[in-house]
């Protein structure tokens, strides 16, 4: 059952694939309608920015509260040296250039 599905997806796939590259396609431009339409510009309208006309039932439902942003404080454990610990440049290794660095081969 697997085999036959797909073996018949594999086939559909090669006969869409043979259609699509048998298709010969030319450029032929033929005019349906003689007359060429031109768009006029947009204009706004008083409705279009009219909020009253714009505010449905189900915008007016959902409640807007105003969010109340509370004070921010320093806690112990922001200000105790332990939690932060610094390094000095004494500490960290010195920067060197490794072999992929400069090997041609990794950056083809």
């Amino acid at each position: 059952m697997k085999t036959t599905v797909k073996q018949l997806a594999t086939g559909t796939f090669l006969i869409v694939l043979l259609l699509m590259g048998n298709t010969k396609a030319e450029a032929s431009e033929r005019k349906v309608f003689s007359k060429t339409y031109t768009e006029t510009a947009l204009q706004l309208e008083n409705w279009m920015t009219e909020e009253t006309f714009w505010n449905t039932n189900s915008t007016a439902r959902i409640e807007f509260a105003p969010e109340i942003e509370v004070g921010l404080q320093l806690e112990d454990w922001m200000l105790d040296d332990s939690n932060w610990k610094v390094s000095s440049p004494e500490d960290e290794p010195r920067l060197t250039i490794e072999h992929w660095m400069i090997n041609k081969k990794f950056w083809r």
